[in-house]
């Protein structure tokens, strides 16, 4: 190139020239041209020059390469010389708009905490949400718009190791762009995938609180109330006797069953205790204990032994009233 620019290209500007380079093949053996002019030089661990001419037949183009020199077809020389021409197009034409189009095997997050994704996705040396790793991966792997090549400091950055052994560092710029280290063209990503890009281990660790079975929960306790499954999935009885809406006891049993962490608040009044009776296929019966606060707009907050969880309004509504 005239002007040498570092940008990683599009994949396919890529195959196309290598599959042009491995269709190179000397069909006859000849004197080299009488200028040492190459019209293209690839250097790629091994030298090989382009000659528009062939001394022994001017129908053929000419070679030199570590392997010998000699004649190949106009056909194969016309196609090296269209896909690197293809490479000199302007940068925006040629970037490659996916952040990281190989596949990650750890990610230094913005807040220099590692995410390892050779086995279980694990960041800090806990395990990490996969949705929330699999929202980050999707950023990297998705097409971005274009951006600018305007210099703009950079604000941090996210390292990326890739299993093939390469390695590609992304500068955070602000307002949704992003670039690769040592290009000059930034791309633009959505509010939403530039929040992705920049979440630290905090909020990449896994927030389970607890996962189970819907259907092995076999008792729900409110308060003094208890709510045991029968026979058929749906089927509720109630200790002490009164009106069941076992459709309402089996959403709030869904909903209850898996629980995810939420923020700490800052204060907390006590409406409810609830526990989950749970009888898992293999292993000791488990029991799971909830204490639900008072509902807010919105919603209400309950506490997990420690953790805390935040539930929606229609949980929040169905705990107190099946705790009549």
């Amino acid at each position: 190139l005239v002007t040498p620019r570092s940008v990683l290209p599009r994949a396919e500007l890529i195959t196309a020239l290598e599959r042009a380079l491995e269709a190179v093949e000397i069909v006859r053996l000849s004197r080299p041209p009488p200028d040492d002019v190459a019209a293209l030089r690839v250097t790629a661990g091994a030298k090989l020059h382009l000659a528009t001419t062939c001394p022994a037949d001017p129908t053929l183009a000419w070679v030199a390469s570590d392997i010998g020199d000699g004649c190949i077809t106009r056909a194969a020389f016309d196609a090296v010389i269209a896909a690197a021409k293809a490479l000199q197009a302007p940068v925006s034409e040629i970037i490659e708009r996916r952040l990281a189009p190989f596949e990650p095997s750890k990610i230094t997050l913005a807040d220099g905490a590692s995410l390892d994704l050779a086995r279980s996705p694990v960041v800090g040396g806990k395990p990490a949400d996969p949705t929330a790793v699999a929202e980050l991966l999707a950023v990297l792997a998705v097409p971005a718009e274009l951006g600018s090549e305007a210099q703009r400091p950079v604000k941090t950055m996210i390292g990326i190791q890739l299993k093939n052994g390469g390695s590609i560092v992304l500068e955070l710029l602000g307002d949704g762009l992003v670039r690769r280290a040592g290009e000059t063209m930034a791309l633009k990503l959505t509010p939403a995938a530039y929040a992705a890009l920049a979440r630290g281990a905090k909020d990449l660790a896994d927030r389970s609180v607890w996962t189970e079975e819907p259907t092995t929960i076999v008792a729900l306790q409110i308060d003094g109330i208890t709510y045991a499954r029968g026979a058929v999935i749906g089927e509720w009885t109630r200790t002490p006797a009164g009106q069941v809406n076992g459709a309402r006891v089996e959403a709030l049993v869904g909903a209850l069953a898996t629980l995810k962490r939420s923020p700490e608040v800052a204060s907390f009044t006590k409406a409810h205790d609830v526990t989950l009776a749970v009888a898992a296929p293999a292993g000791p019966a488990v029991r799971r204990s909830l204490t639900v606060g008072a509902r807010v707009q919105g919603g209400c907050t309950a506490h997990a032994g420690t953790e805390t969880v935040r539930l929606p309004a229609s949980v929040c509504d169905s705990v107190t009233a099946l705790a009549k």
